[in-house]
């Protein structure tokens, strides 16, 4: 767990910035450069080991679970604006305000850091909620089966 280390103390070696398309549209931005690391295609494994070593990570797509991953391992997390305009962009202005520990522009990362926290609250307890419902459930059909074979 690293949600109890300060923002400093995270980001103390990180550098850098990595990003992901995939549905969406690259342009330029400006924490993406050409050092920048592109996750498209890249295993698990290495996306993982990536995001503990930038700073940034920038998603031009904005429905990518990449975007939460980013900020669970320490990185300040942006979405891109997608391009033209459709029905998500025209709530473009809440998605901050749904989910404020991902950024949907610039100024808005240090704000962003300070709601990662929720993010790890609900992730955690997200766990607890599946951990007793696959409990209730074993419970449930134990009893059934248990109890239907003693008749």
């Amino acid at each position: 767990k690293n949600w109890t280390s300060s923002k400093e103390i995270l980001n103390k070696d990180r550098t850098g910035t990595a990003y992901c398309i995939r549905k969406g549209r690259f342009r330029p931005h400006e924490l993406v450069s050409d050092t920048s690391i592109c996750i498209d295609g890249k295993s698990m494994e290495e996306i993982y080991k990536i995001f503990q070593k930038v700073k940034y990570f920038v998603s031009y797509d904005p429905d990518t679970y990449f975007s939460y991953m980013a900020v669970v391992y320490g990185c300040y997390s942006l979405r891109v604006e997608p391009e033209k305009p459709n029905d998500v962009t025209e709530i473009w202005g809440e998605q901050f305000e749904n989910e404020p520990w991902i950024a949907t522009r610039s100024d808005q990362l240090d704000q962003s850091w300070d709601s990662r926290k929720l993010l790890l609250q609900k992730f955690e307890t997200s766990l607890s909620e599946t951990m007793s419902n696959v409990e209730n459930f074993y419970n449930f059909w134990f009893e059934k089966i248990n109890g239907n074979s003693t008749q």
